[in-house]
Formats: structure tokens, C-alpha cells, sequence
């Protein structure tokens, strides 16, 4: 921040999925669309502002609690359907930015933080400056710790743990909402507070393509492929993503080719996931290769970092400027429809100084039952 004249760092989320940097400056877990704003100082401490009854607490003796990165917390009634408890909110964060009037403020997440917000700060402070401060902030967050890098294998374990248990279980009648809810259970008895959980069944006539929950109506018979995916984050609040496929009897040829060929397309992109590596490219060759080889080109994000948030820099994508780096953490997930398959393999990379380990140890077949 002081290399970047960066005075104030301020990120707010409603959200944990997409709340990586309001956890990673101040350990505090928005969930359930109430905001959670952080005020981190250079030299002055953090400030939390949520929704809540009237208070101004000191936090800082509280090293065991649910704020253990969190000087101050700043609460209010504030709710995002009810427009008349916007200003209590914005109170709070001006309160909290008191002494910066001149500062310079490093936003985080920009497509988060509210107009409503940034209008109230302006007006309060009209000789602030703002800054995207996003790209450093990301050179920083995108390299796990050797602490977060253990934390991270836990989840991965817990994933393979959780999607095994589930396969297992999977039998002709479910329906696809009962394999996600069974997987979904599974993972929370093992630590899990969030995530998105998916079964996705289908066949030649029918492409096994994910569904939200709420769609999820299909029913799965004899002969039918499913399709098993986890994302979700372990007890520290960290994010991997899983996927295998099932098969309810015996797995056609083709599918069984597709698989191989996905392998292949998993193996390619990994191979290329290397210190100095830069996104374009990787995505570029990626390109050629299914077109080498008779597949549609990747016109999504092909693979992606994790961490705090379900998905973070660095993206494989042609606009990443971030190069990959040892020590990033990637989920790597081949994705395509061919010859009448919906085709899909996910699992999470470490990036070391000599390429990338898989974190994931459950094998990448087809589980037949």
C-alpha cells in the first residue's frame, strides 16, 4: 500500500462466494446478501461495517471470534430490500473513514460496492481519492501461504471424500435435485459452509447438461450418465471444484472415448499452467488443439483461480493480464459437447516452480453402478 500511495483499502460483498476480499483482509464471511464492508487502514487498523443493532464495538481484545481480523465493528439495520435503511449503512462507513478525508482510497471489487455507497462517500469527502487497487491487491492474494496452500488440500480431500460417498449412493429413480441434496448434506457433515452442488443427468437424446436446483427435475434411469459436481469451500472458507461422471450400467464407447479425449484437453492446458506462463497463450494453443482435433473452441473461462472467492484471478481467458505464478491454485475443467455428449472433467492445481500438482486424488473415470 505505501509502495502504491495507497492510503485505505475498501472492499464490501454480500455474498461468500464472491467475497474473497472482504474474508482475506479481515476474516469476516458475508453470506446471505447482507453487506459486509471493510475499512482497512495502512497504519490504523480494520473496521467492519454489517447490518445489525446500533453499535460501535472494539474488537481488537476478541482474537478468537467470528471478527478476528476486525478492529472495529460498525452495525446498523441495514437491509438491501429496504431503501429506507441505505443511509444507516453509509453512516457507518463514513464513520469508519474518519481521519482519510484527503486520503487515497484503494477500492476492491468494484462491481460490488454500491452507488449508493460510493455517492455517500463522495458527498461526505469530497477531496478523497479513488483508485482501482484491485491489481496488486490480486498479485498478492492470487499466491496461497504454505498455510493456505494445507488448508486448501484439506478441501480437496473433503471433495473427494464427499463426491465418492455420493456416487456410491446414486441408483435408477433419484431424481437429479436428490443426488444434489445427498451431496450437499455429505459435504457439510464433513465442514463445508458453502458451495454450488450439481447432478446433471441425461443420455443420447437427452445432453446431462447442469441445472440450478430449482430444475433440477429430471429423473435418472437405467443406461444414463450423471454428472457430479462440487464447488465448494472447506472449513477455513477456501474453494475447490470436482466433477466425475457416472454411468447407470454399461458406459457406451463413445463416452468412454469423449472421457479420454477430455483427459487429454485437462493434460494439455496443465502442462502448460507454468511460472511465467501467460493466459493468452495458454488459451490460444488450448484453441488450436481442439481445433486440431474436431472439438468446439472454449468461448467460456476455461480454467480459473480459487481460493476465497469460487473463482479469482488469474482466468484463462484473453483478458487476464496476470501471469501464472508458483504457488497459484487453478481449477482446470475441459468442457465441450461432442458426437452427442455433454463433456466435462474439473480438478484444482498447485502451481509449483516445475509446473502443477493436482490436488484432488479421486480418479478421473467413469464410475459404473
Amino acid at each position: 500500500m505505501q509502495r502504491e500511495g495507497v492510503d485505505v483499502l475498501l472492499a464490501q460483498s454480500g455474498n461468500d462466494f464472491t467475497g474473497g476480499y472482504v474474508k482475506y483482509l479481515a476474516d469476516a464471511q458475508p453470506f446471505g446478501g447482507f453487506n459486509v464492508t471493510v475499512v482497512f487502514t495502512r497504519d490504523r487498523g480494520t473496521t467492519a461495517i454489517t447490518s445489525g443493532k446500533s453499535d460501535d464495538l472494539d474488537m481488537s481484545a476478541d482474537v478468537d471470534g467470528p471478527w478476528r481480523g476486525v478492529d472495529r465493528l460498525l452495525t446498523a439495520p441495514s437491509f438491501s430490500a429496504a431503501g429506507w435503511s441505505a443511509p444507516n449503512e453509509q453512516r457507518n462507513i463514513i464513520k469508519a473513514l474518519a481521519g482519510f478525508g484527503s486520503a487515497t482510497v484503494g477500492l476492491l471489487g468494484t462491481q460490488q460496492i454500491s452507488m449508493s455507497t460510493m455517492d455517500a462517500i463522495r458527498e461526505a469527502y469530497p477531496a478523497m481519492r479513488f483508485v482501482d487497487a484491485s491489481n496488486f491487491v490480486d498479485a498478492i492474494k492470487s499466491i496461497k501461504s504454505p498455510e493456505e496452500q494445507s488448508l486448501l488440500r484439506l478441501t480437496c480431500q473433503q471433495q473427494d471424500e464427499a463426491m465418492l460417498a455420493v456416487i456410491n449412493e446414486i441408483r435408477p429413480g433419484m431424481l437429479d435435485r436428490d443426488v444434489t441434496i445427498l451431496l450437499q448434506e455429505i459435504s457439510g457433515s464433513l465442514g463445508s459452509t458453502q458451495g454450488l452442488y450439481v447432478a446433471a443427468s441425461g443420455n443420447r437424446d437427452s445432453l446431462a447438461l447442469p441445472k440450478l436446483l430449482p430444475d433440477q427435475r429430471r429423473r435418472i434411469g437405467e443406461g444414463d450418465m450423471v454428472h457430479v459436481f462440487i464447488e465448494s469451500n472447506g472449513p477455513s472458507g477456501l474453494y475447490a471444484h470436482l466433477t466425475r461422471t457416472v454411468v447407470l450400467g454399461k458406459t457406451p464407447s463413445e463416452l468412454s472415448d469423449e472421457l479420454k479425449f477430455a483427459l487429454r484437453a485437462q493434460a494439455f492446458t496443465v502442462d502448460r499452467l507454468r511460472p511465467g506462463a501467460r493466459p493468452v497463450d495458454i488459451l490460444r494453443e488450448y484453441n488450436e488443439f481442439l481445433r486440431e482435433n474436431g472439438r468446439p473452441e472454449e468461448h467460456r473461462v476455461h480454467c480459473h483461480g480459487q481460493g476465497f472467492d469460487i473463482a479469482e484471478r488469474p482466468f484463462i481467458t484473453p483478458e487476464e493480464t496476470m501471469t501464472i505464478q508458483a504457488g497459484m491454485y487453478l481449477a482446470c475443467h475441459p468442457l465441450y459437447v461432442h458426437r452427442g455428449y455433454f463433456n466435462w472433467v474439473c480438478s484444482n492445481f498447485l502451481i509449483t516452480d516445475d509446473g502443477a500438482e493436482q490436488l484432488h486424488q479421486l480418479p478421473v473415470e467413469i464410475y459404473e453402478r
